[in-house]
């Protein structure tokens, strides 16, 4: 462990060093990235938002749930969008930081 450990603190981590080499930035998966995570925080609003109706004593705190079924469905669409683009693109998110 500590022979792995010297390996990457001198920089020589092979996945830190394909990271660093790997696919140009693309703007178009940075968006797709970011439409992922707005159905992402939506979602997780829903269930804010029906947590606290339950708590609140809500008895009709269950019409959230066809809400967050679709809410999830439209999160699982963009994620694929999202894992498709940079499948068939090759590319990357990153704005030239280093990914580990």
């Amino acid at each position: 462990m500590s022979r792995a450990l010297s390996v990457s603190a001198q920089g020589m981590n092979p996945k830190r060093e394909a990271a660093k080499s790997g696919p140009a930035f693309c703007p178009e998966s940075r968006n797709l990235l970011d439409a992922f995570g707005e159905t992402v925080q939506e979602l997780l609003l829903l269930h804010e938002q029906q947590f606290q109706a339950i708590v609140g004593g809500d008895p009709d705190s269950d019409r959230f749930d066809l809400l967050i079924h679709m809410a999830n469905e439209k999160k699982n669409q963009a994620k694929y969008v999202y894992l498709r683009h940079l499948e068939t693109h090759g590319c990357s998110t990153g704005y030239g930081t280093e990914q580990s």
